[in-house]
């Protein structure tokens, strides 16, 4: 029994060493957008949560939004346990000081998946980058989740194109930057994009009658 138990661990290892050699350093490159959001509401303080006092956003604030799967979780756990956390997850602080997550969710996955193989309570906290609970309102909130969420490499056209359109009817429902910019402009900066870009995508809305 104790042979076979050491067989089954060296093999768990060796799986384990192959899967981390195959792992590349992702690029040191954050989300540009928050910069221009953070010029505005001011910076979120960083500090370590508990991995227990996170709560998803609303429902609503979700679709469109696709979560990633079990490998792309576990890809990014290995590049977390190999090269440590490069970026952190970016959350809203609660009157009731729980911590709404606004962005990071496949980081926060990869955490969980790491304590679960690894029983290391390390994993039960994570760096995170928090905006007070006065800090910021819903609208805010809701555009810094849409830029922390919407990546040009992973996600669909339709899928960007609806991001897009959200962001300006949160710029039409509130100016972000003050009345003397135009909504698509101010909107367009936001998601760190062109105008035309982004004007483009917004066109897209009407091929899609969902939208």
């Amino acid at each position: 029994d104790t042979e076979l138990n050491n067989s089954a661990f060296n093999e768990t290892q060796d799986k384990l060493k192959n899967l981390l050699g195959q792992i590349e350093k992702p690029a040191d490159k954050d989300n540009a957008s928050l910069l221009s959001l953070n010029a505005v509401v001011g910076e979120p303080e960083k500090m370590q949560i508990e991995i227990a006092d996170l709560i998803t956003p609303p429902e609503d604030w979700m679709k469109n939004f696709s979560s990633a799967d079990e490998a792309e979780i576990q890809k990014m756990a290995m590049s977390i346990y190999k090269y440590g956390l490069l970026h952190e997850i970016t959350v809203w602080q609660q009157n009731d000081n729980n911590f709404m997550i606004l962005g990071g969710m496949t980081r926060i996955a990869a955490f969980k998946y790491l304590y679960q193989v690894t029983d290391n309570e390390k994993w039960l906290k994570i760096p995170a980058r928090v905006y007070k609970a006065d800090q910021i309102d819903e609208i805010d909130a809701k555009r810094i989740f849409i830029v922390s969420n919407t990546d040009a490499r992973q996600m669909s056209t339709k899928n960007i194109a609806f991001a897009y359109y959200n962001l300006i009817k949160l710029e039409k429902q509130r100016a972000f930057y003050g009345s003397k910019i135009y909504s698509r402009d101010a909107a367009a900066k936001q998601a760190d994009v062109s105008p035309a870009t982004f004007s483009i995508y917004l066109k897209l809305n009407e091929l899609y009658p969902p939208f």
